[in-house]
């Protein structure tokens, strides 16, 4: 006889789990509905890579800003982009958001290169900024910090 009342309570308590669930999906689905009608989404950033574009829309939901994915067709020839759309509402917010990420996403791109650098001729891993270059050298380094090892005398782009 108890282990039909526990069946029984067991019943009404996952009925009720399921009911509230069903609820809060009804809540969740009525705010975006009306959010769609009556805020527009506007693109937010267009990253270059699925990748960024994950990392960039974690970051963007962490804050309570939610965003669309989509694949930006036609963005340059040959290449792929994602774009993520934000509501009008969001958009500085997620704006300054993506600007803080990305930097925090190149300073740690960049550390983790200067930190692996080797160089390129005898494999030492101390070298120190090249300050002065001549003009050929300018023009092949363009773009790229120069450096020279301290070993060889290599020059080589970090």
């Amino acid at each position: 006889m108890s282990d039909d009342k526990e069946v029984d309570n067991s019943k009404e308590l996952c009925d009720g789990l399921e009911k509230e669930k069903e609820i809060q999906l009804e809540r969740k689905r009525a705010r975006l509905e009306s959010l769609a009608t009556t805020d527009p989404l506007v693109t937010a950033v267009t990253a270059l890579t699925k990748s960024e574009a994950d990392i960039l829309q974690g970051e963007l939901l962490g804050h309570g800003i939610y965003s669309m994915k989509t694949f930006a067709s036609g963005f340059t020839a040959g290449a792929m982009a994602y774009r993520l759309d934000v509501y009008k509402k969001d958009i500085e917010k997620a704006t300054e958001l993506i600007e803080a990420k990305s930097r925090e996403i190149e300073d740690g791109y960049k550390k983790a290169r200067i930190s692996s650098a080797k160089c390129p001729k005898c494999n030492s891993t101390e070298y120190a900024k090249v300050t002065t270059l001549s003009l050929f050298e300018r023009i092949y380094f363009f773009g790229c910090e120069a450096v020279q090892c301290v070993n060889c005398g290599k020059k080589w782009a970090l």
